[in-house]
């Protein structure tokens, strides 16, 4: 399968795909299409954080769209190469950063290590828009930015799906979801992409459900903050 950039400043440009034998599963390019539709204005001026990445085919497709960086993070060596290639061949370095190690283990410090910043649009908001019960923050044309640290507002979280079937949820809330809550800005997005007949608790800690989509055996879930009182 040819992987490649769908929209934004970046479209069309070919990605470098995993090497055979990789434990990765580039999604396909109608899934792409309908998150990214559905992720829209939440993506400009975005930090954005690409989990179990690959080669950086979500957190790249984010970039072009308008996100002012992304962090990646996979553990396959050989993957890494290849990521890194997609980065610099995109011209996107300076808005790149590789955490090359297992997510689980390393997530914590990463997050704690790392200033990460986001481009703050700063204008009036208009009515949002209701994507059912996702809702997608549309605002003006903004008069300023302005940085402000410690926020992550899209977050992808892809991994492979032997690894997500044998997940412990305790466990994986502790090391993953809840980090990630840590620095998630008040509207943060994650996105979590399973197989389609995984039972994922709702709430996932300190994050709900907001959106789901089933694409075949692909099950992609759209979380944000819980409700204050409510208990997984």
């Amino acid at each position: 399968m040819t992987t490649y950039i769908l929209a934004g400043s970046l479209k069309g440009r070919h990605l470098l795909e995993p090497p055979v034998g990789a434990n990765t599963r580039p999604i396909t390019g109608l899934a792409k299409k309908s998150l990214f539709d559905i992720l829209g204005p939440a993506l400009d001026g975005a930090a954005v954080a690409d989990l179990y990445c690959g080669t950086g085919t979500m957190g790249l497709e984010a970039i072009s769209r308008g996100a002012a960086s992304c962090r990646f993070a996979e553990r396959d060596r050989a993957v890494v190469e290849r990521l890194k290639r997609n980065i610099r061949d995109m011209g996107v370095a300076d808005r790149s950063t590789v955490w090359a190690g297992d997510v689980e283990v390393r997530l914590a410090d990463w997050l704690r290590q790392e200033n990460i910043s986001r481009v703050q649009q700063v204008a009036r908001p208009t009515e949002p828009k209701q994507e059912n019960n996702f809702r997608v923050q549309q605002v003006a044309r903004p008069t300023e930015q302005r940085q402000e640290a410690g926020s992550l507002d899209v977050v992808f979280v892809d991994p492979p799906y032997a690894e997500a079937r044998a997940w412990d949820w305790r466990a994986v809330i502790q090391k993953i979801f809840q980090p990630l809550t840590d620095h998630l800005s008040p509207d943060g997005i994650v996105v979590l992409r399973t197989p389609e007949n995984l039972a994922i608790p709702d709430p996932l800690g300190p994050l709900a459900h907001k959106r789901t989509k089933i694409y075949g055996q692909m099950k992609i879930v759209l979380l944000g903050r819980a409700c204050p009182g409510r208990q997984p």
